[in-house]
C-alpha cells in the first residue's frame, strides 16, 4: 500500500516541478518585454535599452552559471533549486535594470551638454559611481545574511554575486564602455543635441557686476543708511585707478568698512584713499574702540567674502603692505598699500 502510495505521488511531485517550469518559462519573456518597454519610454531610444537588456541577461547568466558550478560541480550537489532561476530574476535583473538607467540616464544627461561622448560618460560614471557602489554594497551585504539560514546558501550565494556583478560591473564598466564605444549613436533615433553654450558677451552681461573704486560713493553711501558716519579722505587721480587695481581696492575698503561696523561702536568711521605716483594707499580707521568688539554698532554690511586674513594673502602676494589692527586702546586701524603703479 505505502509503495503504491509512493508510486502515485511521485508522478504528482513531477508534475508540481513541470508547471512551475513552465509558469516560470512563460513569466520570464514577458516580464523582459515589459522592462524593455519601460526602458524605451523612459531613455527615448531603441538602441539604448537593447544595450541595457543585453547587458542584464549577461549578468543574470553569469549568475546562474557561476551557481550551478559552484553547488553543481565544485560541491557535488544534485543540481540548484528550481526556483533559483526566478528569484534570480525577481531581484538581480530588477536591481540591474535600476542601475543601469541610474547610469544610463545620467549619460545621456551629460552627452546634451559640450563636449565629446566620451567626456561626458567619465562625468557620468564620476558622479552616478558612488551611488550605485553604496547601493549594491549594501544590498548584497544584506543578501549575503541569508547564508546563516540553513537550506538557502544557494539563494544568499546567487543574490550577493548578481547585485554585486549588476552594480559594481555591468553598471559602472559594461554600459559606461558600450556608452563610449558607441557614441551619440546609442542614442538613436532621438540622440541628444548639444545645447551651446552662451557667447561670452552674453555671459558677461548675466554675471553680476564687478565693483571698483568708481562705486566706492555707492558703499559709503550704504553705510550712511546701515547707521554709521562716514568721513571720506580722498585725494591723487582716482580716476586714472582702472581694472584690477581698482577692483582690489574696492574690495579691500569693503572688508575693512565691514569690520569695522561689525565690531565699532557707532562711532565715526575715516576712509583715506590716496593715489600716489609710487602706488595707491587705503585706510579705514575706526575712532572709537572697534577693536574690542563689544560696541552696539549696526551689524548688517555686504563684504567681499574674502575676510581680512583672505585679504592680507592677497595683498602681500604681489609685495604689497598689510596691516590691520587695534591702535591705541580706543582705534582700530587698516592700512593697506598697494605696489603697482598708476598709468601714465
Amino acid at each position: 500500500m505505502a509503495s503504491a502510495i509512493a508510486a502515485l505521488s511521485r508522478p504528482v511531485a513531477i508534475s508540481r516541478h513541470t508547471s512551475t517550469s513552465l509558469g516560470v518559462s512563460s513569466a520570464l519573456p514577458t516580464t523582459a518585454g515589459l522592462i524593455a518597454l519601460i526602458l524605451l519610454l523612459l531613455l527615448r531610444s531603441l538602441l539604448a535599452p537593447v544595450v541595457l537588456m543585453l547587458a542584464v541577461g549577461l549578468g543574470f547568466a553569469a549568475t546562474l552559471g557561476a551557481a550551478t558550478l559552484l553547488f553543481q560541480h565544485a560541491l557535488d550537489r544534485p543540481g540548484v533549486n528550481f526556483t533559483l532561476p526566478l528569484v534570480l530574476f525577481l531581484f538581480v535583473v530588477a536591481l540591474g535594470t535600476d542601475y543601469n538607467i541610474l547610469i544610463a540616464d545620467r549619460i545621456r544627461e551629460e552627452t546634451g551638454r559640450s563636449g565629446s561622448p566620451r567626456g561626458a560618460v567619465a562625468r557620468a560614471v564620476r558622479h552616478a559611481a558612488p551611488a550605485v557602489a553604496t547601493a549594491g554594497l549594501v544590498l548584497a551585504g544584506s543578501f549575503a545574511t541569508l547564508a546563516t539560514n540553513p537550506g538557502s546558501e544557494q539563494t544568499a550565494f546567487s543574490l550577493t554575486l548578481g547585485i554585486l556583478l549588476s552594480a559594481l560591473v555591468l553598471s559602472l564598466v559594461t554600459v559606461p564602455a558600450l556608452a563610449a564605444l558607441l557614441g551619440r549613436s546609442l542614442w538613436w533615433p532621438l540622440r541628444p543635441t548639444t545645447r551651446p553654450r552662451p557667447p561670452r558677451r552674453w555671459r558677461a552681461r548675466c554675471s553680476p557686476p564687478t565693483r571698483t573704486l568708481a562705486d566706492l560713493s555707492g558703499l559709503l553711501e550704504r553705510l550712511r543708511r546701515a547707521g554709521a558716519v562716514v568721513e571720506p579722505e580722498l585725494s591723487g587721480e582716482l580716476t586714472q585707478l582702472q581694472g584690477t587695481l581698482s577692483r582690489a581696492a574696492y574690495r579691500i575698503l569693503q572688508e575693512g568698512l565691514a569690520h569695522a561696523l561689525r565690531h565699532g561702536a557707532g562711532g565715526p568711521i575715516e576712509v583715506r584713499v590716496a593715489a600716489a605716483p609710487d602706488g595707491l594707499r587705503l585706510g579705514v580707521v575706526d575712532r572709537t574702540g572697534a577693536g574690542a568688539g563689544t560696541g552696539p554698532g549696526p551689524r548688517t554690511f555686504p563684504t567681499s567674502g574674502h575676510g581680512l586674513p583672505g585679504l592680507a594673502e592677497r595683498v602681500r602676494l604681489p609685495d604689497g603692505e598689510f596691516e590691520a589692527g587695534p591702535v591705541g586702546p580706543q582705534h582700530w586701524q587698516l592700512t593697506v598699500r598697494l605696489p603697482i603703479r598708476l598709468p601714465a
